[in-house]
């Protein structure tokens, strides 16, 4: 393992193939998946101020990454080789970007307000920045998944599936007992199950049609 010193706190994960980027208060760590050790290491310098990495996504072969002065991007081939890195315009507060994230070849940051949801809200990139979407719009958005032509959707309460021209197909209410939900993060996995972080449950797996008979593995810290 490579001896890298600073807070090396990971607020997001890419994969890519048998290596993960890691976004990190210090900036990128590449992670070989197969010897779980550090191969490089990428920090990012605006004037004097060192990026913290919060959340990063890949689109159109580059990597775009936001931080706390705006998003940027910067080609992913070149990313742990000093290359050359942009700001991109955003056209609302940076800092409540929650996550950038690619549904079918778009990209897209999750932008939330506050515990209301009435400014939560997806904004589309295109060649010049960000413009508004409607999907989602106002919905409580924490976490979006995307897999297969499936959109996953960590809500305040629930968790919703969409299909690519943004219907709702699937929406789960409850694990099966009267305790509500609480999810922070939902993912699609190959077995067409959902697995689901919830603050009060842990790790719980769960479909849409057997929701009341979900499987909570375990507390923990999601």
């Amino acid at each position: 393992n490579n001896f890298i010193v600073g807070n090396k706190r990971i607020n997001d994960i890419l994969f890519l193939d048998t290596t993960a980027i890691l976004a990190t208060n210090i900036g990128l760590l590449q992670l070989d998946l197969r010897t779980f050790n550090i191969n490089a290491d990428r920090r990012y310098n605006v004037g004097e101020e060192r990026l913290s990495i919060k959340t990063i996504s890949e689109h159109n072969d580059s990597l775009f990454f936001g931080t706390q002065l705006g998003l940027f991007n910067s080609s992913i081939d070149g990313v742990f080789e000093e290359s050359i890195f942009h700001q991109i315009n955003f056209p609302e507060d940076h800092d409540l970007i929650q996550q950038l994230v690619e549904i079918d070849e778009q990209l897209y940051a999750v932008y939330v307000v506050d515990s209301l949801f009435f400014g939560d809200t997806l904004y589309r990139y295109n060649s010049t920045g960000f413009e508004k979407s409607t999907f989602l719009a106002g919905d409580g958005i924490k976490r979006i998944h995307y897999r297969d032509s499936v959109i996953t959707v960590a809500h305040s309460d629930r968790v919703a599936q969409y299909n690519l021209e943004f219907a709702q197909t699937a929406n789960i209410f409850t694990y099966g007992d009267d305790g509500g939900m609480e999810p922070k993060r939902a993912l699609l996995n190959s077995d067409d199950e959902i697995l689901v972080a919830d603050s009060r449950y842990g790790l719980v797996i769960t479909t849409a049609e057997n929701q009341f008979n979900s499987e909570v593995v375990g507390i923990s810290s999601p």
